[in-house]
């Protein structure tokens, strides 16, 4: 099934991504690099069958899933290749590496976002995705110093490609204190709520599961040093670190999602 055709809530939802990771490549770096949605999608461009992967998660007023190929050897290309890259050139290191600079354009990402409301991302590394129900672009990187090129082929999932034509047909409204119903708001505080809080998480087949047993080790898409998760109702509400209280499990909350206004 072809991809839907490239609107332009989509091109300018694709230009946000590529400033950002323009900011962290460039600061990686020390090189100035500089990405931008090319004329042609990435479903013409051609794409290495060992590409590596990553997965783009939006939460909150914006919610879904884009996807991002880099082509293997980027990390020299884009000039990320320094001593400790040199002593490790397996696919992994290289992976997690490219992974480290993504990351690390995250906060850039959520503060061009917020003009839609308050977002969380997060990035991961991931198998190469399904995809034919996505909208697919390409993005065009430029090093003057180093007259380098390289292009990376971004892809938005249904879901997310639809919230961003209906955010583009209405503007986004921020929450007021001078909200008439927010009085109706006491009705329900008293409620209680389970919320959960999770260090991760890990897509495992039935038969993995099945072989799950005392002494087996499940690994998480996080690392140790990534902040926790606050959830509720499969929502992730705030992040934090964890803790530990009078001999239980806290949680220091040091990001909410999208705090609500008295």
């Amino acid at each position: 099934m072809p991809s839907p055709d490239v609107t332009n809530s989509s091109r300018s939802f694709a230009a946000t991504i590529s400033g950002a990771i323009s900011e962290a490549i460039t600061e990686a770096s020390g090189l100035n690099w500089r990405f931008e949605v090319a004329d042609t999608t990435a479903e013409t461009a051609s794409l290495p069958a060992d590409a590596q992967w990553y997965r783009f998660n939006f939460e909150g007023s914006i919610e879904g899933a884009a996807f991002l190929a880099v082509e293997p050897g980027a990390r020299s290309i884009l000039g990320l290749d320094g001593e400790t890259a040199r002593n490790a050139s397996d696919a992994a290191s290289q992976d997690t590496e490219i992974l480290t600079v993504l990351r690390a354009a995250t906060p850039e990402l959520e503060k061009l976002l917020a003009g839609h409301g308050a977002v969380l991302v997060s990035i991961e590394a991931t198998e190469p995705p399904e995809l034919h129900d996505t909208c697919a672009l390409a993005l065009d990187g430029r090093c003057k110093e180093k007259d380098a090129r390289i292009a990376f082929s971004l892809h938005l999932t249904r879901k997310l490609d639809t919230q961003l034509l209906a955010l583009a047909a209405k503007p986004h409204v921020f929450p007021s204190a001078a909200n008439p119903n927010a009085a109706n708001l006491d009705l329900v505080l008293d409620v209680a709520l389970n919320v959960t809080l999770r260090f991760g998480q890990r897509q495992l087949a039935l038969r993995e599961i099945l072989e799950l047993g005392s002494g087996s080790v499940v690994e998480l898409d996080r690392q140790v040093d990534e902040p926790v998760e606050l959830v509720l109702d499969g929502r992730v509400v705030a992040r934090g670190e964890a803790v530990i209280i009078d001999g239980n499990y806290g949680m220091r909350i040091t990001q909410v999602v999208q705090p609500i206004e008295s």
